[in-house]
């Protein structure tokens, strides 16, 4: 049985970790291991997207201490994207490449291969913000692109030419990680992605899809609801929910934590029809797939615009939005446009208010929601729950699904009862403990640990290369004899696994 792992970069930990624990796993089950990594061939990547190369030498390096701490790893065949074809010089494909915006992009596919909406998220990762600038960052953009076409080119030649069962890589939703998924899928090779689990001692895996797909999740979270008793399931539920209330971190940071408990804002009347409306950051789900597209608004700007305006002249309303706490150090138009949005009747409560999330949501008479969240888990608190776009949630039965604006309003404004919180039971219970235990990895947070007893880090003389690199002087003036010396010093890591 043969597998091979794909793994480009290797600052991100725990998911190199993760990397090396499936590798360890399929070593010892006998398997034939083949690792391909990057070997600063790739013109961008998520960790380094301007292509600077003492990143990369501290990821090399990273990735070859990783390496050798394997058992049986000495039998492993490794291949750079080097060793893999490149497309050929004056490939037509390159002469495309003229977007006006994100939409365009977007829409940019070769054969079943959303290229475009792969690199769409890059960008809107990268700049935090769903409409990235294209004239500032061209050729970023440029590099993101080569990177993905040139991954996928080269892994659809591998795959004709090589007989493997299955192949591992993280995320799958960047750039031209999600190129090698659909290069598997058009050659019927099972591809397994690999993320982060329920909390920091679990990782997760799902097969020849992304992580965010709605029904691979729900089936996921089906299969994960019909596996335990009754007991197991309303525990577990609550206890996600109860540890989110609580500020706990869990499969991330809390974006809770520093908020204070009851606070609610300072106009808040309990008379009043009150109605808290939160965003969502839209980094991760602006670019996954039209699955994941607002059904109702353009955006959550335009949505909440829309329903602001709309309400304005109901007195008996008040209108609250939440900015999103991950937000509070964006700064692009898709937040501060926010702020343009005026009413006697609104109150926007901005990202790093001490405001309570929770307060709010026990507190409100009904609670409108992009996606986050927030939305199920008013559900489970029995506060009624609108929602304004998709989320893993929606095809519970939890929360509220207008089919157009005109219902979101007629929703907002009608005496309703809280749904049925089965769904809400099943997303808390499954969220609460999917994932695989670590074996070899031993955390210590979100983004440390030990594997095999051990610190993967850069070895000392290129941490020491990489500091004396960013000397000032050095980069003003002798900037490219320090790139010669970089190139240099990457050859020779390559064979000899500094």
């Amino acid at each position: 049985m043969r597998v091979v792992f794909f793994e480009p970069f290797a600052i991100y930990s725990p998911h190199f970790e993760t990397c090396l624990e499936i590798m360890q796993c399929h070593i010892s089950d006998g398997y034939s291991v083949t690792f391909i990594g990057c070997d600063a061939t790739l013109p961008a990547c998520e960790p380094n997207p301007k292509h600077d190369l003492a990143i990369c030498l501290r990821c090399i390096s990273r990735r070859n201490q990783g390496l050798q701490r394997l058992e049986g790893g000495e039998d492993i065949e490794y291949l750079s994207l080097t060793d893999l074809s490149s497309p050929p010089a004056g490939d037509i494909t390159l002469t495309e490449w003229k977007f006006s915006d994100i939409n365009e992009l977007k829409k940019y596919k070769i054969k079943d291969n959303d290229i475009g909406m792969a690199v769409a998220s890059t960008l809107i990762s990268l700049y935090r913000t769903p409409t990235p600038d294209f004239a500032s960052c061209r050729d970023v953009l440029i590099n993101f692109l080569s990177a993905a076409y040139g991954t996928y080119y080269a892994f659809n030649c591998y795959l004709d030419n090589n007989k493997l069962d299955k192949l591992y890589l993280f995320n799958g939703r960047f750039s031209f990680l999600r190129s090698v998924l659909r290069s598997c899928q058009e050659h019927g090779v099972d591809c397994f992605v690999h993320e982060r689990g329920c909390n920091f001692h679990k990782y997760s895996i799902c097969c020849n899809t992304l992580p965010h797909d709605i029904k691979s999740f729900e089936k996921r979270l089906l299969e994960s609801w019909n596996k335990v008793g009754d007991e197991e399931r309303r525990s577990g539920a609550e206890r996600f929910y109860h540890e989110r209330a609580e500020g706990k971190d869990q499969s991330w940071f809390s974006f809770t934590a520093g908020q204070t408990k009851g606070l609610l804002p300072d106009n808040w009347q309990s008379d009043k029809l009150n109605l808290v409306i939160f965003n969502s950051s839209e980094d991760e789900l602006a670019a996954i797939g039209s699955e994941w597209e607002n059904p109702i608004y353009k955006d959550q700007f335009h949505g909440i615009k829309k329903i602001v305006s709309d309400l304005s002249e109901r007195k008996e309303v008040h209108l609250y939005l939440r900015v999103h706490p991950n937000l509070k150090n964006v700064n692009n138009k898709s937040v501060t446009s926010l702020f343009e949005i005026s009413s006697d009747n609104f109150t926007l409560i901005p990202a790093d208010s001490k405001v309570c999330t929770y307060s709010l949501i026990r507190s409100a008479d009904k609670i409108i929601t992009f996606g986050s969240t927030v939305g199920i888990e008013a559900a489970f608190w029995g506060t009624v729950s609108i929602l304004a776009g998709m989320s893993y949630y929606r095809n519970l039965g939890s929360v509220y699904l207008p089919r157009n604006h005109n219902e979101l309003i007629e929703m907002a404004l009608d005496d309703l009862s809280p749904k049925d919180t089965t769904g809400a039971f099943m997303y808390g219970y499954y969220f609460n403990s999917f994932g695989v235990d670590f074996k070899y990895f031993e955390p210590n947070g979100f983004g440390s640990g030990l594997f095999k007893g051990k610190k993967i880090k850069p070895s000392f003389m290129i941490t020491a290369l990489f500091l004396i690199s960013r000397l000032p002087f050095l980069k003003s003036g002798f900037s490219k004899l320090v790139e010669v010396m970089q190139k240099s010093i990457i050859r020779i890591m390559i064979n000899y696994s500094l």
